[in-house]
């Protein structure tokens, strides 16, 4: 059997009453939904285990209180103070400007534990960049590194290194900061000028003068002829100022501002705050917020920041674009508003307009070339469908979910419902995905679990996939979405090569995707297919014992199914992906195989200031299911 890493957040059983998470050097994995009955669910996609959660169905204990903050650096403005925090073990426990340290949460940061809204992650630590004197404007811009003579420590003030004035018994006779303060006033006297003398003066930074609007003023030479009067009618480096055609920092750029947190966004951009990596307009509207009256944090209920910059979208409420229920004339666009992928986006538009969003989506063959206008009609009139209802089986958010089939999807509900077995033989004889075959040494992987040592057949028959290229958000680590795999080859083709499959084939630049681009496995870690998969729902046969038996099989004509897995996997933040959601029948056309898709989302790097909430059951998710919610754990 090939190896492959675990899932990071992956949940899998490890006794009735207990669950363990994969933490770090994992790929894509599913978390499983817990049983009603009270049966242990098991998840991922296989590996030793990190640590253990709380037991399925069991309250988390409190966290400890922390204690208090730590003190800043005295001189230049110093590192804010963190509170220190108790019974951490990743630093996505602590709270944003502390980091995990032999499990105790202290301050710091890194790229993936920001600061609080208002300071920057410099070198490990949370500063305010608009005022500290040793990352002034940006991080280690250190305004005392090189001063100039015998003058005092710059100040920062807006982001801009700012000459205060001259060492005690030393002055800045001609007025120019750049050069120091050249006067020294116990050897060789005070400044000595004529009275109503004017000069001219500046004391901006170095380098700024006569770049853009900034240049000299004048100064007068006082009556007594021992000293000179202020600077007059200089022009200084200002905060930027965006689509003004005034370079107002005085940097040599009109209207480029600096990126203070890192986020790729500058206020010019759109950035509303520059002070959190996770806001700008490349986001996605977080919804998690504390319930007031349960104290819990659930979907929905907003976390109070306009993540996105755009005040027209909801902060809270639960999005969904579904369009009802459509069986003929179904486009790859119907599908993804079913999954609730609302938000669409364009390439090639100005940075502000850089927002996360579906590109592009297209119905293609399993290989991934496109369908011939008699494949495409089947497509759209057979094999795709949104549906309300697909027997008992209901979506997990909104009012429809996706149904992809190698016959017909139909239900028995449905007026032109064929029986899923035989089914319906479209005569699309094809190849599976190419990538995949090649991270298998050309062959489908060797099945296991309880089915181990089966033939596992070839070619990949009456195929549907559904693509979809999304630009994802810059304030998530991963997606999640539900499916549900169901087969009429149960049990009459157990091990016996027609081993239809459901793959979902993910292309990112995130490391911890697997070497064969699958994201989605069964309840034992293994690709999702007829002999691979630990069925929930069936009638027990040999080693499959079948936990949550047949009644939510009624009126779906299967005879198996998974029951409701809930796949996540990890991103790049701003990256584009490629999600390839495909079904296809092995070795043979008939024996008809349903995936039954729903409730995409993304997975919210910041949560009110705490990454890892407990997921409310208002997500379809059971909060038992994920014991301490490994959602939350970076990628």
């Amino acid at each position: 059997m090939v190896a492959r890493r675990f899932g990071i957040g992956e949940v899998r059983a490890a006794a009735v009453a207990g669950w363990v998470v994969c933490l770090a050097g994992c790929n894509g994995g599913t978390v499983y939904e817990a049983s009603v009955t009270g049966s242990t669910d098991a998840a991922g996609s296989g590996g030793a285990t990190a640590s253990t959660s709380t037991a399925a169905g069991s309250t988390g204990g409190s966290g400890a209180t922390g204690g208090s903050g730590a003190t800043g650096g005295s001189g230049a403005t110093g590192g804010s103070g963190g509170t220190v925090q108790s019974g951490c073990t990743v630093d996505s426990e602590c709270p944003l400007g502390t980091v995990c340290t032999q499990g105790q949460c202290i301050p710091g940061c890194n790229a993936s534990q920001p600061c609080e809204a208002g300071l920057s992650c410099c070198n490990g630590t949370c500063h305010d960049v608009s005022a500290d004197e040793s990352n002034c404007g940006f991080c280690g811009n250190i305004c005392a590194a090189n001063p100039p003579p015998h003058t005092l420590p710059p100040t920062c003030e807006n982001g801009l290194c700012t000459f205060v004035g001259c060492e005690l018994g030393w002055a800045d006779c001609d007025g120019e900061p750049s050069n120091g303060c050249e006067q020294n006033e116990l050897a060789d006297g005070t400044c000595f000028c004529s009275p109503g003398e004017v000069q001219p003066c500046y004391v901006g930074a170095p380098g700024t003068q006569d770049v853009g609007p900034c240049h000299a003023g004048l100064r007068t030479c006082d009556a007594s002829g021992t000293g000179w009067e202020a600077c007059l009618g200089q022009v200084l480096p200002a905060a930027e100022q965006c689509d003004n055609g005034v370079d107002d920092d005085c940097d040599g750029q009109v209207d480029i501002a600096t990126d203070i947190d890192g986020d790729g966004w500058t206020a010019c951009e759109g950035d509303c705050n520059d002070f959190n990596p996770w806001v700008n307009p490349g986001a996605f509207e977080d919804t998690f917020g504390v319930d007031p009256q349960s104290g819990s944090t659930v979907e929905g209920v907003g976390n109070g920041i306009d993540d996105d910059c755009n005040s027209t979208t909801p902060d809270s409420g639960i999005v969904t674009c579904d369009e009802g229920e459509i069986l003929t004339g179904v486009t790859a666009l119907n599908l993804a508003k079913a999954m609730e992928l609302c938000q669409t986006a364009t390439v090639g538009v100005p940075k502000a307009q850089q927002t996360w969003g579906l590109l592009s989506a297209e119905l293609l063959r399993a290989d991934g070339t496109a369908p011939s206008p008699a494949q495409m009609a089947a497509f759209q009139n057979l094999q795709t469908a949104t549906v309300s209802t697909y027997g008992s089986v209901t979506p997990k958010r909104g009012t429809s979910m996706v149904g992809l089939s190698t016959g017909k999807m139909r239900a028995p509900s449905h007026p032109d419902y064929v029986p899923s077995a035989p089914g319906t033989d479209l005569g699309w004889v094809g190849s599976p995905p190419s990538s995949y075959l090649e991270a298998h040494n050309g062959l489908f992987p060797e099945t296991g679990g309880c089915n181990a040592g089966c033939p596992t057949g070839s070619g990949a028959n009456d195929g549907v996939v559904l693509r979809l290229v999304v630009r994802t958000p810059t304030n998530a680590y991963g997606f999640v979405f539900r499916n549900q795999f169901l087969t009429a080859e149960y049990p009459t083709s157990l091990c016996a090569a027609k081993n239809d499959f459901f793959l979902a084939l993910q292309t990112s630049a995130s490391q911890f995707i697997p070497l064969d681009g699958n994201v989605a496995f069964d309840p034992v870690g293994l690709p999702v297919s007829v002999d691979n998969a630990a069925f929930q729902m069936c009638e027990p046969l040999g080693c499959l014992f079948c936990p949550l038996g047949m009644a939510d099989l009624v009126g779906t004509g299967m005879p198996a199914s998974t029951g409701w897995l809930a796949t996540n996997a990890p991103i790049v933040i701003g990256e584009t992906i490629t999600l390839d959601l495909t079904v296809f029948d092995v070795s043979d056309g008939i024996g008809d195989s349903v995936v039954l898709l729903d409730a995409f989302r993304w997975l919210p790097y910041q949560i009110n200031n705490n990454p890892c909430p407990v997921v409310a059951a208002t997500d379809g998710l059971s909060a038992n299911a994920i014991g301490t919610n490994p959602h939350c754990v970076m990628w």
